[in-house]
């Protein structure tokens, strides 16, 4: 009894709990936790890739993995799959945060393009995304949205060399109503994107970092597709400094 207990409770309500040294600044429990597979999410050891430390987070969506929130969403009714961690807390108009992570893509990597795949994203407290790391056709790409639609969309990281390494993202984002917002975006320490005006349109925005599928019905393909990706050192702070030591 007390086994299926947990089970229960790590599947609809507990979620999952990374270990201390993989994330600081902040903290999250599982997205749409009603129906998510055990293995969606877990701590990965090596030889498992990891960025630094003992340990990093491994992310597994396998064609099927849907999940529902408590009220309201339901992936399986929306041609969406994933898993994903989502932020507990939020940010609000007129802050400035600095953001840090390292992400991994195995070698053997299916771009599912034009299914979409998105590693991580700022979501909007009853509103849309406004800023989505997305795997599009070509490689990793900043897709940086407003209210309704895709306003600009920058090219982070080329396919060719997406897989099989780390990518170390760090981001400056203000986040505003207004036209005095701006994400600053860089990987490996090189400046790869920038933008000025609106990052929200509601009153709040929380990250989420995972893998999550959709409109999965553009690509028969998609549906037999396994993906999985690494991330390591998650890290939200006041200033570079916080993000990436001294």
């Amino acid at each position: 009894m007390r086994a299926t207990a947990i089970i229960v409770c790590a599947v609809l309500l507990c979620g999952f709990t990374p270990e201390p040294e993989d994330i600081s600044g902040w903290s999250f429990v599982r997205s749409l936790p009603i129906g998510a597979p055990l293995h969606g999410v877990g701590t990965a050891h090596t030889p498992l890739p990891v960025r630094t430390g003992a340990s990093s987070l491994r992310f597994e969506v396998r064609p099927g993995d849907c999940s529902r929130a408590k009220h309201g969403w339901d992936d399986c009714k929306k041609d969406r799959e994933r898993t994903e961690l989502k932020q507990t807390g939020y940010q609000h108009h007129g802050e400035t945060w600095w953001y840090g992570f390292s992400l991994l893509v195995p070698q053997g990597h299916k771009n599912i393009w034009p299914a979409k795949l998105s590693f991580a994203q700022f979501h909007q407290e009853g509103a849309k995304p406004v800023v989505m790391f997305q795997n599009h056709k070509g490689g990793l790409w900043l897709d940086i949205h407003d209210a309704r639609r895709t306003i600009k969309l920058i090219k982070l990281i080329p396919q060719s060399r997406l897989a099989g390494r780390w990518h170390d993202v760090v981001l400056q984002i203000r986040w505003s109503r207004e036209s005095d917002g701006f994400i600053r975006a860089w990987v490996g320490g090189r400046k790869v994107a920038s933008f000025e005006g609106a990052t929200m349109s509601a009153e709040q925005v929380y990250f989420k970092f995972g893998l999550y599928r959709s409109h999965l019905k553009r690509n028969k393909e998609a549906q037999n597709v396994r993906h999985r990706a690494y991330f390591d050192r998650l890290v939200r702070g006041k200033s570079l400094k916080d993000v990436v030591g001294p």
